[in-house]
């Protein structure tokens, strides 16, 4: 399998955007200029560069060489660590899991993840949509991201709440044990993604709870919010999921 490896490094300040695939080790910190560097399936040296150019604490690097799904934020000196997941359907039974690592500093932000995440297109839509983005700290962009990425968990919700409807629609005709296997399986997909959601929330709140006295923490407070409904409607769905099963289940043994 051929792993594609990428990189970009945008500056940009309250005037313009620059964008660049220039070598890591030309990076110029302090001229003016926010810096955002993401990379896509860095190389061993790569990392080490960071760990030289903006003192990336080792055992973080050491995560991200593992490919490490945990999510979780740490304070490590002058710098905040973040692992966030981009969670996605293959299938019902499949859900594919990509991590995605933050080391924000002081005016720099650099992502890391694999080919399947595309930070960059997300980024350059925000900065087309907002540009107050640009007149404030890293940390606008940094929340920032992370709401797209919270944004996009409600597909899961969505694509649960359709499954259930299907299923409850076949089994109203015909009650069989596939129904109750699809049954199963919802109620189990329903914990997994609730126990992703709960590490996410209390990703953000950390965050707002730390940081509070920033303004451009308001680039997170409306994906607080909404993390906490999409909780409560998977709890509500795996309610709805287990009393649907339980009620089938009596019904396919009756028969």
């Amino acid at each position: 399998m051929v792993v594609l490896v990428q990189k970009s490094i945008i500056y940009y300040n309250d005037q313009e955007v620059k964008e660049d695939e220039v070598n890591i080790s030309n990076v110029t910190l302090n001229n003016g200029y926010k810096l955002w560097i993401d990379l896509t399936n860095p190389t061993s040296l790569e990392l080490t560069k960071l760990h030289e150019i903006f003192r990336i604490d080792k055992d973080a690097i050491k995560k991200i060489e593992r490919n490490s799904k945990r999510q979780q934020i740490l304070i490590l000196d002058d710098q905040k660590f973040t692992i966030l997941l981009q969670l996605k359907y293959k299938t019902l039974k499949h859900l594919e899991t990509h991590p995605i690592y933050f080391f924000v500093g002081n005016e720099w932000l650099i992502t890391i993840h694999s080919e399947n995440v595309d930070l960059l297109s997300q980024g350059r839509k925000m900065f087309l949509k907002n540009n107050k983005i640009l007149e404030y700290s890293i940390d606008a962009l940094y929340y920032s991201i992370i709401t797209s990425i919270i944004d996009s968990y409600e597909l899961l919700v969505t694509a649960i709440e359709l499954k259930l409807l299907d299923f409850e629609k076949d089994a109203q005709y015909k009650p069989s044990k596939a129904t109750l296997t699809h049954f199963d399986l919802l109620s189990k997909q329903s914990i997994m993604i609730r126990r992703y959601f709960w590490h996410a929330r209390n990703i953000k709140n950390y965050l707002k709870n730390t940081e509070q006295d920033k303004e451009d923490i308001k680039y997170l407070n409306v994906v607080y919010d909404d993390i906490n409904q999409l909780i409560d409607m998977v709890e509500s769905y795996r309610d709805t999921i287990n009393s649907t099963r339980e009620y089938f289940l009596q019904v396919f043994h009756c028969n």
